[in-house]
């Protein structure tokens, strides 16, 4: 037999509602049947204690937002034994107050801001902080009101994520007393619901990472198809102009906006994207022979001409030799080479593209290195 408040009233219904969310007890339906909807006026009930704690008390612990939506029906308060907070949560509570406070005016009014009688707070005061919040604590856990009050206490400490008072001067000591508190209080269960509600948000975004890493993954193959067919067309002219579709479509895998070829009125442009702050210009040669220090320059040319700001990333799928390289090494480079093994190596997820970037731009800003191999 199901045991419990019962309440009919809609203003008594939202009441125990504000109730039991201060003392963290569960609500629930109370099943409904065609003969309890006949009764148009049930008996009165008889006075329940839940607890410890007299319904007249609980309709008088409220809070001033409701956290549970009023549901059709009378609702059930299941007994609940508001045991004691476990003695292993109290002392890591009082390591909170212990560490995470300097002056104790901060404390005082956090312990007010908790619904703490203003009496019980200065009655010990004098003492030291640790002693003060051990006996304070063990005071309030001798009435079911004052566990009431424990568990506001704790809930408010729980919540803090840096610590209440600037004074104090082990900053780290007093953090690492609050993630002690709440593993200590998740671990009895004390917070469950919330650290529940917090690992289903962690698994939804875990699951849609995972959804956009397949994706991802499966997109990649189609382009690394398409790319090794490529390499394997006689048709170099062909296998250039798809090229730069990869490429585009490769950025946008990634997420890194993408401008594909077009013309200026005196400039065949194949490519540019932003990427940390800066303009990238993209030249793409896909030809079994390697490009000349002539064709490196005439991109560069065009680089200079746009905004000061302005970068250049030349592909070359054959890749360079090794003077071309020099040349363009050192004081004033603004342009970077990538070949035919970077971009296997994106394709092949080896290394993802905003990874690989980074790695050839720090290349050439730290060391003046216009070409680097990702590994």
């Amino acid at each position: 037999m199901k045991t419990g408040v019962i309440v009919s009233t809609k203003v008594e219904r939202t009441a125990l509602q504000n109730a039991a969310t201060i003392l963290s007890l569960p609500l629930r339906p109370t099943p409904s049947s065609a003969k309890s909807r006949k009764k148009k006026n049930p008996p009165a009930q008889a006075p329940v204690v839940v607890g410890g704690c007299t319904k007249t008390f609980m309709l008088s612990v409220l809070v001033g937002r409701v956290r549970y939506k009023a549901s059709s029906g009378p609702l059930l308060l299941p007994h609940a034994s508001m045991e004691p907070i476990p003695y292993e949560v109290l002392e890591a509570m009082v390591q909170c107050f212990g560490r995470c406070f300097h002056f104790k005016d901060a404390m005082e009014s956090f312990l007010s801001a908790a619904d703490v009688e203003r009496t019980l707070v200065a009655k010990d005061k004098h003492e030291h902080k640790f002693i003060w919040a051990r006996r304070l604590l063990s005071e309030l856990g001798g009435t079911a009101e004052g566990r009431v009050v424990q568990r506001k206490i704790l809930s408010a400490l729980v919540k803090l994520r840096k610590l209440p008072d600037e004074g104090v001067k082990d900053r780290e000591s007093g953090l690492n007393a609050l993630r002690d508190l709440k593993e200590i209080a998740l671990r009895h269960q004390l917070i469950v619901k919330k650290e529940r509600e917090n690992r289903e948000d962690r698994e939804r975004v875990a699951e849609e990472r995972e959804r956009l890493l397949k994706v991802r993954a499966e997109r990649l193959e189609s382009l690394r198809k398409s790319f090794f067919d490529g390499l394997s067309s006689a048709n170099r002219q062909a296998a250039g102009y798809s090229l730069e579709d990869i490429l585009a479509d490769l950025f946008n895998v990634f997420e890194i906006g993408y401008t594909p070829s077009y013309r200026t009125d005196t400039q065949q442009i194949d490519g540019h994207f932003k990427f940390e702050g800066f303009d990238y210009l993209v030249e793409a040669k896909w030809r079994a022979d390697r490009p000349t220090e002539q064709e490196i320059g005439g991109f560069q040319r065009k680089v200079n001409g746009k905004l000061e700001s302005t970068r250049g990333v030349f592909v070359s799928i054959a890749g360079y030799r090794d003077e071309v390289i020099e040349a363009f090494c050192g004081s004033g480079a603004n342009v970077i080479l990538l070949d035919g093994e970077h971009i296997t190596q994106v394709l092949e997820g080896r290394y993802s593209l905003p990874d690989a970037l980074r790695i050839v731009i720090d290349a050439a800003a730290q060391r003046g290195l216009v070409y680097a191999r990702l590994g």
